[in-house]
């Protein structure tokens, strides 16, 4: 289509220059590859493997996000420009889809017990719908499809998730699990009614997980221009209000006349759904944004690997050329040297379970807060609900109303914390990420500085990554822990009398409480015990590999070293030419990776 072309070419020529970088990356990762494996340096191998194997994989999370009902899958349908996703009046169910590029169109379902299945695009209703699905009926964890959009062919990953504020709560859990994993938010909402306050609660979530937020007003096309307009003027200025920005933009458009257009080739409708000035902004942050961001860390971390490099040729070098008394001293010194930072290392990874633990208790004290507060107010408030319930009502739908009470009455007193105190471990994790991962750079520049002084080395600014976001996210399973099976027991005996039956139903449903609250702490600390282990151990990867490609590397050369000055001259000076020649290798890719070459 060419309005289509016309509005995004630019962005299109950004998304490949990102791409043209990224395979001058991989290329120079490879280039580096072979230098490290010429100088026996395995831990900067594994470390380039490790950045090569992140950057070819590299995805960027476009996540449409908004209440119930709001036009999400109609937008994503329009923005890959077919029908593919269910669209309708009944919500979906809590399934997150995940489209990303593939040559043909084709749709995988993940189930939570690990099996996979290919269907057909076709029938994706009897998966993710609450009419072909009812409740998550089957099990699915997650939809993968692949579709042939220009929009995806750069890695970029579409995700729709479940709309929050529908009347199935478990959608809403699903949702807001998925914030800490957005890299783009596409945030949807209407203009009849216009944003609501329960949607602008859930916009100030994920303005904390995401800096990064287009916001969306769908269904222009409902209301004539006028009160297009009035609505427009309403939704910014509630907007501003909330967020406190007064430079924030509203793209107000039509998804359904833009998918419209799109299928029907037609270019005036495209522009007239306002459609294309919104892709044209995505596509504008995904090369400007998160991209140049990708490759400024990888570029940084290469340039660290470089350095490494030269550390360790140059102290091979000198060992094997400078006279045997002459070096010795300074083997002894580098030996030394070494093993006290190894010490460090392992004090650090202490400080990383300090701080872990010391997360852990501030939550654990909450969580018994709220686990109090709940046993001295649901009981009371299922006594009342007991009471309200008309004797007239039958013995089967009793049970049933008392099992939803319950399971309301736990996910709403949990759900709050879970929400809450998510934000709040991620923002503790966030610090001590930045703080833990401060001192291991500082603790490697200090040992590098030292034995550049010592071997004549030429010291080169320091290339220390930035703090790595991803080590400090943190998210519950809320589908899981909040989540509540059959609580009651089958009917008893039909003959006993009404009164003795509900009696006996009532203190039932008392201890169940009692024990849905325990039970729900329970898993909630579990929860974060094993996500709060992950993350420990993301973390200390993170501080090892940043100590230890510079302890290592110089372990390998100081070995490398001394075992060249113990082979004949011949052999010797061949490896001082072939150092040489590494030197010069290492300084054209320095020279490559400089910022003004990317």
């Amino acid at each position: 289509m060419e309005g289509e072309s016309g509005a995004t070419k630019a962005a299109d020529s950004s998304l490949d220059e990102f791409s043209s970088q990224k395979a001058f990356m991989l290329q120079c990762m490879s280039d580096l590859q072979n230098i490290a494996s010429e100088v026996n340096s395995g831990v900067s191998a594994d470390f380039l493997s490790s950045m090569e194997r992140k950057l070819s994989e590299e995805r960027f999370n476009v996540v449409v996000l908004g209440g119930f009902k709001r036009g999400k899958s109609t937008l994503i349908n329009a923005i890959v420009g077919s029908s593919i996703l269910p669209t309708g009046v009944a919500p979906l169910t809590s399934v997150i889809t995940n489209l990303r590029y593939g040559n043909k169109t084709e749709a995988e379902i993940a189930f939570s017990d690990g099996k996979r299945m290919i269907v057909d695009v076709t029938s994706l209703g009897r998966y993710v719908t609450e009419k072909g699905n009812p409740g998550n009926a089957k099990n699915v964890a997650q939809v993968d499809l692949q579709v042939n959009s220009g929009l995806l062919k750069h890695g970029v990953v579409i995700v729709d998730t479940p709309g929050v504020g529908s009347t199935y709560v478990r959608n809403t859990f699903v949702t807001y699990g998925f914030l800490s994993r957005v890299d783009a938010a596409l945030f949807v909402f209407g203009v009849d009614p216009p944003i609501s306050q329960m949607e602008l609660e859930f916009l100030n979530e994920v303005k904390r997980n995401s800096d990064r937020i287009f916001l969306i007003q769908n269904k222009v096309d409902k209301l004539d221009k006028r009160e297009s307009e009035e609505a427009l003027d309403f939704s910014r200025s509630v907007l501003r209000e909330s967020l406190g920005n007064a430079d924030l933009r509203v793209f107000p458009i039509s998804a359904k006349l833009a998918l419209e257009a799109k299928e029907e080739g037609d270019d005036e409708k495209l522009i007239q759904s306002g459609y294309p000035e919104l892709e044209m902004e995505i596509r504008n942050f995904l090369a400007t944004g998160k991209a140049e961001a990708v490759l400024a860390s990888t570029r940084k971390r290469m340039l660290k690997a470089v350095s490494d490099l030269f550390t360790a040729v140059r102290i091979e070098y000198e060992i094997i050329s400078r006279p045997v008394l002459e070096m010795d001293e300074k083997i002894d010194w580098l030996q030394r040297e070494i093993q006290t930072a190894r010490r460090r290392l392992d004090e650090m990874e202490f400080l990383v379970d300090s701080r872990v633990s010391r997360i852990i208790n501030q939550f654990v004290e909450s969580l018994e807060e709220i686990k109090n507060r709940a046993r001295s107010t649901l009981i009371p408030s299922l006594d009342g609900f007991l009471r309200s319930i008309p004797g007239t009502c039958g013995r089967r739908e009793y049970v049933d109303a008392i099992q939803r009470h319950i399971a309301d009455a736990i996910e709403s007193n949990y759900s709050p914390f879970v929400t809450s105190a998510s934000a709040d471990i991620s923002e503790g994790l966030r610090l001590a990420v930045a703080d833990l991962l401060s001192k291991a750079d500082r603790s490697s520049e200090d040992l590098e500085n030292r034995v550049a002084d010592v071997f004549g080395v030429t010291r080169r600014p320091n290339n220390a990554p930035e703090i790595v976001v991803d080590e400090s996210r943190f998210y519950f399973d809320q589908v899981n822990i909040l989540k509540c099976e059959s609580i009651l027991p089958a009917e008893l005996p039909m003959m006993l009398p009404n009164r003795l039956y509900r009696r006996i139903i009532g203190k039932k449903a008392r201890q169940v409480m009692l024990s849905e609250i325990e039970k729900h702490a329970g898993r909630i600390r579990y929860d974060v015990d094993y996500r709060l282990s992950e993350s420990t151990r993301r973390v200390k990867s993170e501080v090892r590999s940043r100590m230890q490609l510079s302890v290592e590397s110089m372990e390998s050369a100081l070995g490398m070293g001394m075992k060249s000055r113990n082979e004949a001259s011949k052999i010797r000076d061949s490896r001082l030419t072939h150092l040489k020649d590494i030197e010069k290798r290492l300084k054209a890719v320095s020279v490559r990776l400089a910022p003004a070459q990317c």
